[in-house]
């Protein structure tokens, strides 16, 4: 299960809050909801995507089993004044709702045979799952298995299962600013999976990122997330 720390909410706060991807990646999805009015963002996390869609779906349920993100969303919606996102603090298992959601996104959350369980019992429509697209892991020195149940393997299993749906590669930038070289260090400790943190060199992490000539982010590491979306029926499933 994705742990939540202090460093990296407030990393993925910058990032969401210096460039547009989660604008880009709502505009990306929305023709797969067309006529979706109940969506449910599943494993919302600090709910970036939920509120890049809250203009254009008329009710949105947020949930997330991690209290510490939940809050954060909890403090924008109320910044922004957004009343149409409906925040669950729990397991998705166990929080069905009463009517079933008529469109579903899971975006880089469960893996595939969970998925589609959730949808089965959950949704009356579409869902729309964005997946990683790529196979080593990105933050450290060395050569790490993303060891993650990707875009290809979901694929794979509706393929497998003769499941219909549509499917889209994409790339969208997503990198992360830094307010200090210090940030990059941290950043770093935080997400390498190196066991030696000494191959964390400054050499190495200087290499990483680039000059903005900004005040608040002087420092930025250009990332172009490589993603898949893949989009079925709720009536197709078996």
């Amino acid at each position: 299960m994705y742990r939540w720390t202090e460093d990296m909410i407030r990393f993925m706060i910058d990032a969401s809050a210096y460039g547009n991807y989660h604008r880009s990646l709502a505009q990306i999805i929305q023709p797969y909801l067309k006529g979706v009015t109940r969506l449910c963002d599943a494993g919302s996390g600090l709910g970036d995507l939920s509120i890049a869609l809250a203009d254009t779906i008329s009710e949105i349920t947020a949930i997330d089993i991690k209290t510490q993100a939940i809050e954060v969303l909890w403090r924008h919606c109320e910044e922004r004044n957004i009343h149409n996102i409906h925040i669950i603090n729990g397991d998705i298992h166990l929080n069905p709702p009463k009517v079933p959601y008529d469109g579903m996104i899971f975006c880089y959350f469960g893996k595939t045979e969970d998925i589609l369980k959730i949808v089965k019992a959950q949704c009356k429509g579409t869902a729309v799952v964005i997946k990683k697209n790529y196979t080593t892991h990105r933050f450290s020195v060395g050569q790490y298995p993303a060891g993650f149940d990707g875009y290809i393997h979901m694929k794979t299993v509706l393929q497998s299962e003769e499941i219909p749906f549509e499917s889209k590669e994409i790339s969208l930038e997503f990198g992360q600013p830094f307010r200090s070289f210090e940030d990059v260090r941290t950043f770093f400790r935080c997400y390498s999976r190196d066991e030696d943190p000494s191959v964390l060199t400054d050499e190495f992490l200087s290499g990483k990122v680039i000059q903005t000539g900004r005040d608040d982010f002087p420092l930025y590491m250009p990332h172009q997330r490589k993603s898949g979306i893949i989009c079925f029926r709720s009536e197709d499933l078996q």
